[in-house]
């Protein structure tokens, strides 16, 4: 792996923990709205696209917490905790590539 590929990969991985996270806040947002319907996210391959979330249940308790207008509240709450994760590992090996880039240039001056 070289380093515009580890810069790419990086950027990828911001770019999809922060549309996660957007869509999971944006489902936490609109929950008491009757006629809002959950999204989640799908990517595929190259492209990134926003699906409603297909099981509409009414509000009940499920086996992970609370749901309410189909929405499991404690799995979109873990879900954007893992990728705010996900989304700093990435920073942080932007980070290192910025890091050793530096280091490059001086050995090579």
């Amino acid at each position: 792996m070289n380093l515009e590929s580890g810069i790419l990969s990086a950027l990828s991985g911001i770019k999809t923990a922060a549309k996660k996270i957007a869509v999971s806040a944006e489902n936490l947002a609109n929950y008491s709205n009757q006629y809002y319907i959950p999204q989640s996210t799908l990517f595929a391959g190259q492209s990134d696209s926003i699906t409603p979330l297909q099981n509409k249940l009414p509000s009940s308790i499920s086996p992970t917490g609370i749901t309410f207008n189909g929405l499991d509240f404690a799995e979109e709450i873990t879900g954007q905790m893992t990728n705010q994760v996900f989304y700093t590992a990435n920073a942080r090996t932007l980070k290192s590539i910025n890091l050793m880039k530096g280091t490059l240039i001086d050995i090579i001056s």
